[in-house]
């Protein structure tokens, strides 16, 4: 897999990844409508169950500074968007005789500290145009779900392949700027820091 376009995209492809997905980042995705030209499509992952149905997890990233964003977050996981990506990944898994089980739409926002007093507005935007998109911060999605991929004592150790996985598991591990370390504790480079207390995503 080619590295993606930002590093945010790049941490949850590699999450995804440890998650058995097989994932891809920069979809280009043709509008029908509207006289031509593309949407793209973050990143995106399937696998197949147990039971032979496709599992897809589809997030876009970004910043929320407008309404417009918000509009093009909702374009982003636009019907014909989501029956392309669908007939992508069944291809990929041999064929259309592939259904889908579940199909996960998240938006994972980058830098929201900018308007934190219009968080749960924009989120409620969000779900006005598509109230099945879940929608976090990055710093929440960091804490509450890669943390929560990373190895364990005595698992085997990531591949290096997947970097930023690595770095993270490192900042965490010797508390590098107090990284994982509750509020007000000073960090210890040697021993392994405490979980990272997770905060609440506003509803």
């Amino acid at each position: 897999m080619a590295f993606a376009r930002t590093w945010a995209e790049e941490l949850i492809a590699e999450w995804m990844q440890r998650k058995d997905y097989l994932v891809e980042t920069g979809i280009p995705v043709p509008i029908r409508n509207g006289g031509g030209g593309r949407r793209e499509a973050d990143v995106v992952g399937a696998r197949l169950g147990k039971d032979g149905l496709l599992d897809i997890l589809h997030v876009e990233t970004g910043a929320l500074l407008d309404q417009p964003t918000v509009e093009r977050i909702g374009q982003k996981f636009s019907v014909d968007v989501r029956r392309y990506i669908i007939a992508r990944f069944k291809n990929r898994f041999g064929g259309r005789h592939n259904r889908v089980k579940h199909y996960t739409m998240r938006c994972v926002v980058t830098y929201p500290h900018e308007r934190v007093a219009n968080w749960k507005r924009w989120v409620a935007a969000i779900h006005r145009l598509n109230q099945y998109i879940k929608v976090s911060r990055l710093d929440d999605f960091i804490a509450q779900d890669v943390l929560s991929v990373l190895p364990k004592d005595r698992e085997p150790m990531l591949p290096e392949g997947q970097w930023l996985l690595c770095l993270t598991a490192y900042l965490r591990s010797y508390s590098v700027c107090n990284f994982g370390n509750s509020a007000g504790q000073k960090p210890n480079n040697i021993r392994k820091s405490r979980k990272l207390e997770v905060a609440q995503i506003p509803a």
